[in-house]
Formats: structure tokens, sequence, C-alpha cells
């Protein structure tokens, strides 16, 4: 199994890799590599093309890899991105569920779809989950490290770093780590007075609104998509009540996607918000493994797993169909067309 994981990646660095003018900013980072490899010095330059600004790291690596050529820069940012979710299942996921996690990363539209447009984010969400098991052994030192210089890559990596200190969450306290954050997302799900005025907030910030106007608002509706998201996370925060004196569960897995579900109401707001989220969505591919090995009941189960593919399916299909994202990732463009 272990084999099929490794091909299955290698065949995913080469699809991505051989991409051309595919997603939303592919252009945008082009016109950055452009410029930047015109210039003397990575960070003598400050690019700004619409809503998109590029942080010194990310000019950075665009420098270096000019003698390659943008579409060289692409195969090896593809090459890398592959072995980071290749080891981050590999070292994570029982080879029994593999194909599961591998499933999760192909087809939930945050993870490998979205990320072969958005690159910076998508390389430090990956570094994040390479890390994650330096964080679970509360190697906190390198973890930080590794998270600021991440920021120097996307900006909002600086959030992750109270994440750093994940490892020394009191899981031994697991019911009430599991009762604390089902209350904490009912009251954010049914507040939706405080949820408005949080919208109404976050329009007075002109880069808020560009983004609202490139990738679209919610204004507060929970859709169905959500909903099917969320169930999967609940039975987590449910399992890590019922087994919390079971050892031999990771509880610091069933809990990390479950931030995602605090979000999950704010993100109704505004999409932007959703770029938070990204960085506990990802942590699915290995915490679904968990809720099925966890589940002895072969009906509770099937269904867990059947609610798992529904979500991720409808939210790919409403990836490709909706207005924002349909003119740019309808169509697979490669080198070769």
């Amino acid at each position: 199994m272990s084999i099929g994981l490794k091909w299955a990646f290698i065949l995913l660095a080469l699809v991505s890799g051989i991409r051309y003018n595919y997603g939303n900013d592919y252009i945008n980072y082009l016109y950055a590599y452009n410029v930047i490899s015109r210039a003397t010095s990575p960070f003598s330059i400050s690019i700004s093309n619409g809503i998109n600004d590029f942080e010194p790291g990310w000019a950075f690596f665009n420098w270096i890899c000019k003698p390659i050529g943008f579409q060289g820069f692409v195969m090896i940012f593809s090459c890398v991105i592959s072995f980071l979710y290749y080891r981050f299942i590999r070292d994570n996921v029982s080879p029994k569920y593999y194909t599961v996690a591998l499933f999760t990363y192909l087809f939930e539209w945050s993870m490998f779809p979205l990320q072969l447009s958005m690159m910076r984010q998508g390389l430090v969400i990956a570094i994040f989950a390479f890390i994650y098991n330096y964080i679970k052994r509360r190697k906190w030192i390198t973890a930080l490290i590794v998270l600021f210089l991440c920021s120097t890559i996307h900006k909002t990596a600086l959030i992750l770093l109270p994440f750093a200190f994940w490892g020394y969450l009191p899981v031994r306290n697991s019911k009430f780590i599991s009762v604390a954050f089902a209350v904490i997302a009912m009251l954010a799900f049914s507040s939706t007075t405080f949820i408005g005025d949080i919208y109404v907030y976050f329009l007075q910030f002109e880069s808020i609104v560009d983004y609202g106007i490139a990738y679209g608002y919610d204004e507060g509706i929970i859709s169905l998509s959500m909903i099917l998201h969320t169930i999967p996370l609940f039975v987590a925060l449910y399992y890590s009540f019922k087994n919390s004196k079971d050892k031999n569960i990771d509880y610091y897995t069933l809990f990390i996607p479950c931030v995602s579900l605090i979000l999950a109401p704010f993100v109704q707001v505004t999409q932007i918000l959703s770029r938070f989220s990204f960085y506990f969505e990802i942590f699915c591919i290995i915490q679904y493994p968990i809720l099925l090995s966890i589940s002895k009941n072969n009906i509770v189960k099937y269904c867990l797993c059947a609610i798992m593919i529904m979500s991720i399916l409808y939210k790919y299909y409403q990836f490709f169909v909706g207005s924002v994202y349909t003119p740019h990732y309808l169509i697979f463009k490669t080198i070769f067309d």
C-alpha cells in the first residue's frame, strides 16, 4: 500500500506540474514571477497586483528559480507539495485507510483542487501538516521557527503560531475539551445577530470588499455543504467524549480539525475568513480514517463514510459549477495545449 501511495503522489506531482494558466490566481503568480525574476535582489521590490500582495519569502523562492522559468518553478513546487502530503499521510494514517486519506485530499475542494491555484497559502498549509508530528511531540521551538518563516510566504500563517503548542493540549481531559468545542460551535452557529454584525464590520475594510467581489459573500447563510462538513466533526467530538479513557486514540488529531468547526459560521460571512479555516480542515485527511477505525458498528461506519463522501463530492461539484471558479477551473490546461 505504501508503494501505491507513493506512485499516486508521483502522478499528482506530474499532473499538477504540467498545468498552465489553470486556476484563478495563476496569472497573478506569473506576473509576480516575471517582476521578481528581473530584480537584482528578491527583497528589493514590493509586488502588489489587485488583492494579492506577495511576501518576501515567496519572492525569494521565485527569484532563486529564475534560471528555470516560471513553469520550471511550478514543476518543482508541485513536487515539493506532493512530497509533503505523501509524508503527512504515510506518517499519520494506517495503510488500511490510505484510500480514504487520498480521496479526501484529492476531492475536498479546499485541498488539492484549490491549491493548484492557491500556491502561497497551499505551501504553508502543506508545511503545517508536515510539521504536525513535531507539534504533537512538543518540539515547539522548531514549530515556532518554521511557522514564523511560513509567515514570510503567506502572512496568515501568523495565526498558526499558538498552535505550535498544540502538543500541550490536556487531552486527558478530552471530555471537557469535547464539550467546550461543541458549546462554542453551537453558540457560534446560533448567534446570527452577532455574525451579521461581523459581516457589517468587515465591509469597512477595502481589502475585504475587494476579496468579496472576487470570491463572493454568503451573507450568513448556513449552507447544505457546511452542514454536511460539520457532521463528522461533531462525531469526532462525540467519540472523544465517549472514549475519553482510551489511550490508543489520537485525541490531538481528533480535535485539531474541530477548530474549523468553530470558524464555520464566520466563513459564511465572507469567503476571506475561509482562508483561516483551510489550515485546520487539512487535518480531516487524517481525522476521517481515525473516525472510521473507532466506529465498531458497521452500520454506523458505513453511514459515516457515506456522509463524508457526500460532503466532499457535493462541495467538489459546487466548486466546479460556481460562477467564481468555473471559468478558470472547468477546463484543465497544460503546457502541451
